[in-house]
């Protein structure tokens, strides 16, 4: 009997072997799904769009997007997780869901080092501090030495408790030893409008939040808390030019797909990814956005990358009370 047992657990084990193979020497055999955890029209839904229109391209297969928003991120996110790992349906991640949530949010149904597996890191999005014209500030080291010389005058807004732009301003705070007072609004638009207003002094956010206020003369740009400048902001330093190396807040994005999906799949859609995003024409729309294309790596970096990023951001969440919202 132990014999036969044996025989047959090994047949099941080849046939699932065999299964797995012929998946991946047939992939794509249909049409896939991204699954984009924000609602449709914000840069989000952008880059989802971008990466499924690349996807189409190579693999020579449709290639859609679905919109699951809700709680963060993370609705969309555990979607995905919950998904049969075939590389199917896969999920445009980002910092919210992946890198933050995972260390605040209560009872969160998923794991994304254990239970997602990368893909490919697409882009980098760096934040950038912003100012309102009448405060007099023009570069993050007079932003600096009023936070010091003026204790508790600062005021930063962002646009919610545990987003990037929170968790950006409380790393300015950390790093440069500023007091100042972090103002959550309910999203990005009227935290802007009140910036704009003169109600708060700064704001941390992404190209596509803060570029057309800054190219209008609304807004000034004091630095962009990165290593790499933005074609789009030419003349603003980086935080490692302006001598604050470690004011470093960029949103990533990147596809990942289920655990467990076979790794033939994942090399073979890491490469459609790569070369479909290396078009010159997405590169510069890209670039108009704020944001970069990350054209080096490899699903290991991606990893490696990920549980870094979970480590400083979450951590960051959690040390300083940050809520999912």
């Amino acid at each position: 009997m132990k014999h036969l047992a044996l025989i047959f657990g090994l047949s099941l084990s080849l046939l699932a072997l065999t299964t797995v193979t012929g998946q991946s020497q047939n992939y794509p055999a249909k049409t896939i799904k991204i699954v984009v955890p924000y609602p449709a029209g914000g840069p989000t839904d952008l880059v989802g769009r971008t990466v499924a229109d690349a996807l189409t391209k190579e693999l020579k297969r449709t290639v859609i997007v679905e919109n699951k928003a809700g709680a963060g991120g993370t609705i969309g996110s555990d979607t995905v997780v919950k998904s049969a790992p075939d590389g199917y349906t896969l999920l445009l991640g980002l910092m919210g869901p992946i890198s933050i949530a995972p260390k605040i949010a209560p009872n969160l149904p998923y794991d994304p080092l254990k239970d997602l597996a990368p893909i490919r890191l697409v882009a980098i999005m760096p934040e950038v501090l912003v100012a309102r014209p009448q405060i007099g500030l023009r570069t993050l080291a007079e932003v600096v030495a009023f936070g010091k010389a003026n204790p508790g005058k600062l005021t930063i807004a962002s646009a919610g408790s545990g987003s990037l732009p929170h968790l950006a301003a409380e790393l300015l705070k950390r790093e440069t030893g500023i007091d100042a007072l972090h103002v959550p609004y309910r999203g990005a638009a009227p935290a802007v409008n009140d910036l704009i207003g003169g109600q708060v002094d700064l704001m941390f956010g992404d190209g596509p939040v803060l570029l057309p206020q800054v190219l209008g003369k609304l807004l000034v740009p004091l630095v962009v808390a990165s290593d790499k400048r933005l074609p789009v902001l030419p003349d603003v330093s980086t935080s490692s030019e302006a001598g604050f190396p470690t004011v470093r807040s960029e949103n990533w994005y990147g596809v990942l797909a289920p655990k467990g999906t076979p790794r033939p799949i994942i090399e073979a859609l890491d490469r459609a990814v790569a070369t479909g995003m290396a078009e010159p024409k997405i590169e510069e729309s890209f670039a108009q956005l704020g944001a970069y294309i990350v054209k080096e790596g490899t699903p290991e970096t991606f990893s490696t990358f990920l549980a870094g990023q979970l480590e400083k951001w979450g951590g960051l969440a959690r040390d300083v009370g940050a809520k999912v919202e």
